[in-house]
């Protein structure tokens, strides 16, 4: 299968390097162009299992390079979507299917803004990996295992139905299990919970995953960023059993332990984050719903607060 991934940055390499593997046509594109001229050059060094592998994939800067791909996995920041989505919208044909499996909700709404709902994806993931430097990437041992999970839900139109269970079994082949459901906003919304509650907090506080769940206050407005966030979740017509997705949450957490959340390392690197696609979206959402949202909100001004100033 011709596949494109946009966003070529730890998750969007693994995608590669496995789909590559796996007997598949890969391009990928992104705007670090050092990266890119490294993969061209002499290939994604990929660590993995201990060892170093190099895999040669098709990357560009150029999203037109996409015009002739099947399906394309968006992997781009939240708040790059604008941008994704008219380059996108120039590149592919009319039978091209595109999948986001970024962090957050919202990504549909503003990628259809520009490539219309009948073709949009929605999409989860638990692949994970590391970017290490320009043209090298850590692939995490359980995606490497097959042991990850990419959800996708279906496309509203008929048309491009098949195209999406074409590209689930592309995963499987690849030793990238995958599902195709009638109704992904649970998957979504539960990873969203997960993200969006401790990321944001670790970034304020300096800290790791690990280091919330020591601090006893910390840990009181995980919970109740956690709660609004189901709440919202339930509003909308989403069944979760809050209950039993804390628990679910506070197991991932302590597999995580001493590392800070990619939101946290973007915010500790002066660089721009996924907040209004995280508790941005809860908020706005919430307030539409009548679901006050107070803990959620003041951890989103304080993370705005934080942003770089532009000159």
């Amino acid at each position: 299968m011709r596949i494109g991934i946009l966003g070529a940055g730890a998750v969007g390499c693994a995608y590669g390097y496995l789909l590559q593997r796996g007997g598949h046509d890969v391009t990928m594109v992104d705007v670090w162009a050092e990266h890119v001229d490294r993969i061209r050059g002499s290939g994604l060094e990929v660590e993995a299992a201990g060892t170093t592998q190099v895999a040669r994939i098709d990357a560009t800067t150029d999203p037109l390079e996409l015009r002739d791909v099947e399906a394309v996995l968006v992997l781009v920041k939240a708040f790059a979507n604008g941008a994704a989505g008219a380059a996108l919208a120039a590149a592919l044909g009319p039978g091209a299917i595109v999948v986001t499996l970024q962090n957050g909700i919202g990504n549909v709404e503003v990628l259809a803004g520009s490539l219309g709902p009948e073709r949009m994806v929605q999409g989860s993931t638990t692949v994970a990996a590391q970017v290490r430097s320009a043209g090298r990437v850590s692939v995490a041992t359980a995606t490497l295992e097959g042991r990850s999970m990419t959800s996708l839900g279906r496309p509203t139109s008929t048309d491009h139905a098949p195209v999406c269970e074409r590209l689930a079994r592309a995963l499987e082949q690849a030793a990238l299990p995958a599902l195709v459901l009638d109704d992904i906003r649970a998957v979504v919304w539960r990873k969203m919970a997960m993200a969006a509650a401790i990321g944001p907090l670790c970034a304020i506080l300096d800290c790791t995953v690990a280091d919330v769940l020591e601090r006893p206050p910390a840990l009181e407005v995980l919970r109740r960023t956690f709660a609004e966030i189901v709440r919202v979740a339930t509003a909308e017509g989403v069944g979760l059993d809050a209950e039993q997705l804390w628990s679910d949450a506070l197991d991932t957490y302590r597999v995580i332990g001493p590392h800070p959340p990619s939101l946290a390392v973007d915010v500790a690197r002066g660089r721009q984050s996924e907040i209004e696609a995280q508790l941005g979206e809860v908020v706005r959402r919430g307030r539409a719903a009548g679901i006050p949202t107070p803990a959620a909100d003041v951890l989103a001004t304080v993370i705005r607060a934080k942003a770089p100033v532009s000159p």
